[in-house]
């Protein structure tokens, strides 16, 4: 009847996590969901955090959803484990956006 659905009416110019992937499980969902919230705005971006590293199979997790999503993933800050004599755990700030955005 070509109504739309409240998700697909949606749209965000921020879409912010943290600590959200803790396994590769979720990052199809993740990231799929944030790419549909971030679709209404051109300039849309998604910054995750996270204070531990991924295993190897996550990263490539995302990797894949990013280039299935037409997405570019930047790294803005990344410290993690590297001060670990004097507990400072550190943190990942990623910073997601459409290929397609200037």
């Amino acid at each position: 009847d070509g109504r739309r659905t409240a998700a697909e009416e949606l749209g965000f110019d921020l879409v912010l996590g943290s600590d959200l992937v803790y396994c590769k499980d979720v990052v199809k969902p993740l990231f799929t969901s944030a790419a549909l919230l971030m679709s209404k705005t051109s300039a849309a971006a998604f910054l995750m955090t996270q204070s531990f590293v991924y295993e190897d199979e996550t990263e490539e997790e995302i990797d894949r959803m990013c280039k299935k999503l037409s997405l570019k993933r930047e790294i803005l800050r990344d410290d993690l484990g590297k001060d670990c004599h004097n507990n400072v755990d550190g943190v990942r700030v990623q910073k997601y956006t459409s290929v397609t955005s200037s």
